[in-house]
């Protein structure tokens, strides 16, 4: 899973990244965020990993990632831009993982995403699918 990982932020921190990285002013992080990180930031976690099987073996994995990104402005509209940004770097993107990887990637499919506001912050949850094939 540490290959996954930091497949996720090789991604945000390239080039195509650098979009989300502007708009996430506080960064984004695994887990969770520093005491102190100013809004707007991301967090990201693993949710569940699956094995996939065939043919009673085992041939990759099917995992959930979630991100969840926060943001204090009174209006949901930047958050929105966030979230729109988030779509555009990983929306069926290909990860690039570390040099003796394990598994290659298949795909990262968006498969929901929620809005929500606790007392003054906004949320916006969005859960990615990764599969990933046994090398």
């Amino acid at each position: 899973m540490t290959d996954l990982f930091a497949a996720i932020m090789v991604r945000y921190n390239s080039d195509d990244g650098a979009a989300l990285r502007a708009l996430l002013t506080g960064g984004l992080h695994h887990l969770k965020a520093p005491q102190g990180t100013s809004y707007p930031y991301g967090i990201f976690f693993l949710v569940s990993d699956v094995p996939v099987h065939a043919f009673g073996g085992k041939v990759g994995e099917s995992t959930l990632i979630q991100f969840n990104l926060f943001s204090d402005e009174p209006s949901a509209a930047d958050l929105c831009n966030i979230y729109e940004a988030v779509k555009n770097l990983y929306d069926w993107c290909t990860l690039t993982y570390g040099d003796d990887p394990d598994y290659e990637h298949v795909y990262m499919k968006r498969e929901f995403a929620n809005l929500l506001k606790v007392e003054d912050v906004w949320q916006y949850a969005v859960e990615y699918r990764i599969l990933l094939d046994k090398l």
